[in-house]
C-alpha cells in the first residue's frame, strides 16, 4: 500500500484466506475494479494459470483462489489483461506458455459467471481473424470498447513496435495505422490510457538489455472503433511541430523496464514504481504530471522523482513545479 497524499509506503494488508496466497509471481496480470483485484498467471518455479480474486476492505484483503476449468488459458507469463464491458469482462491476450511458445490467443473471463456460481462458464476463447503476431511482455490498454496492443517480443530476437486493436463489439482485430516518430521496438514497457484520445507508454527494453529506455511516448488516437489511427509524439522533446513547446524540469523517469504504472485521475498524474534499471533493481517512485495546454492538443509534463521509498517517510511535502 502506498499513500498518494503523504508519499509514503504503508504496512501491508492483512490477508484472510483458506487458500494459498499468490506470491513471487513474475509477469502475472492484475486488474482492479471496485475494490476487487483479479490476479492471473505468471511464472514462479513453473508457469501458472491460477486465478485469484482479492477483495480489499479496510486493512484486510480476502483472497479466494478460483479453480481452473477446461477453458482456462494455458499456464503462461508476460500476457496482458484488461477489463471491459462495464468491468464485467476480463480479456487476456498473448504471453509465453509452458510449452515454450509465445501466444496469439485471446481469452475472455466473465466475472458475472463467478458471482452466479456457474463454474466452467467463466472462460471463453475468442476466435477472430488476423490477430497480432504471437508475443509476450507487450502492453494492453482498454479504450471504450477497444483493446489496444503495443510492442512486445516473440522468441529471443524478434521485437515489435506495432499497434493492433481488438473491437469487442464485433470481435475483430485490426492493425492501427500510425504516423509521427515511430517508437523503437521494445518489451517490458508499461502503458496506460489517459483519456479516449491518448495512450502513454514509458520505458521498456530493446535488443540491448543493458540499455533500457527512459523515454515517455504518447500515441494520440482518433477515429471510430472500426477505424482507429494514431500519431506518436515523444513527450521528452522540448519543441514540437507548429512551435508548441513542453515544460519540463529536465529529469527523466530513469532507464527502466518491468516496472508498474498507474494513473491518478484526480491529480492527473502517472505513478511509476520499480522495475529493472541499468545495473540494478529499482525501488523508487516517480510522478509524471500530464497537464493540458491552452490549445488542448498535447500535454506538457513535469516529473518529480522521489528518490526511494525508503526516504518517503521523512518527506512531508512535495512541490510540483515546471520550469
Amino acid at each position: 500500500r502506498y499513500d498518494l497524499q503523504y508519499k509514503r509506503w504503508l504496512s501491508p494488508l492483512e490477508a484472510e484466506t483458506d487458500d494459498e496466497i499468490p506470491c513471487l509471481e513474475f509477469s502475472s496480470c492484475v486488474v482492479m475494479s471496485s475494490g476487487i483485484a483479479l490476479v492471473f498467471g505468471g511464472k514462479s518455479n513453473g508457469y501458472k494459470n491460477d486465478l485469484y480474486r482479492i477483495k480489499l476492505s479496510g486493512l484486510k484483503a480476502t483472497v479466494v483462489k478460483i479453480p481452473a476449468t477446461t477453458g482456462t488459458p494455458s499456464p503462461r507469463y508476460g500476457h496482458t489483461a484488461v477489463l471491459a464491458e462495464d468491468e464485467k469482462l476480463m480479456y487476456v491476450f498473448g504471453g509465453y506458455d509452458n510449452l515454450g511458445m509465445s501466444c496469439d490467443d485471446l481469452f475472455c473471463y466473465d466475472t458475472d459467471s463467478y458471482y452466479a456460481r456457474q463454474p466452467g462458464n467463466e472462460w471463453n476463447i475468442i476466435k477472430a481473424d488476423d490477430p497480432p503476431p504471437s508475443r509476450f511482455l507487450h502492453s494492453a490498454v482498454m479504450r471504450e470498447k477497444v483493446m489496444i496492443i503495443y510492442g512486445g517480443r516473440s522468441g529471443a530476437s524478434t521485437l515489435f513496435q506495432d499497434v493492433h486493436y481488438f473491437n469487442s463489439e464485433n470481435s475483430t482485430w485490426c492493425k492501427m495505422k500510425c504516423k509521427g516518430k515511430i517508437t523503437a521496438p521494445r518489451f517490458g514497457h508499461a502503458a496506460i490510457i489517459v483519456n479516449t484520445s491518448q495512450m502513454v507508454i514509458t520505458g521498456g527494453c530493446g535488443k540491448d538489455k543493458d540499455k533500457p529506455f527512459d523515454d515517455v511516448m504518447s500515441l494520440n488516437i482518433s477515429g471510430s472503433p472500426h477505424n482507429l489511427t494514431g500519431e506518436w509524439v515523444d513527450l521528452s522533446l522540448k519543441t514540437l511541430k507548429d512551435g508548441l513547446r513542453y515544460q519540463s524540469n529536465k529529469k527523466s523517469i530513469g532507464s527502466r523496464y518491468y516496472h508498474a504504472v498507474v494513473y491518478d485521475y484526480n491529480m492527473k498524474e502517472m505513478i511509476i514504481h520499480g522495475g529493472k534499471g541499468l545495473d540494478k533493481e529499482l525501488d523508487d517512485v516517480v510522478f509524471l504530471s500530464l497537464i493540458r495546454t491552452v490549445f488542448d492538443i498535447l500535454p506538457k509534463f513535469c516529473i518529480i522523482n522521489i528518490l526511494s521509498y525508503l526516504d518517503l517517510q521523512s518527506i512531508s511535502q512535495v512541490m510540483r513545479t515546471c520550469k
